[in-house]
């Protein structure tokens, strides 16, 4: 229990100051620009999987006629 709340108090610790919103609109600038697809597979492989999804609809939502369109779709449903 005390190696716990040791391990509490260093994620509380690494947390401090953390802009959860700035980091999430960082994170849907990298999809949604051109290597978008790129970054939402690294979270896939991470094992990541709602923030993959999130990365291939975001990087569909800002470029819809998308060359890969078809294949990002798939990757997506494949999540969900």
């Amino acid at each position: 229990m005390e190696k716990l709340e040791r391990s509490l108090v260093g994620l509380e610790s690494a947390m401090a100051g953390v802009d959860l919103e700035a980091a999430s609109a960082k994170r849907d600038e990298i999809f949604a620009g051109s290597k978008g697809a790129l970054k939402a597979a690294e979270y896939y492989e991470a094992d990541k999987y709602a923030v993959a999804a999130e990365g291939y609809l975001t990087l569909l939502r800002a470029h819809p006629d998308h060359p890969e369109d078809r294949s990002i779709v798939e990757r997506a449903h494949r999540i969900y």
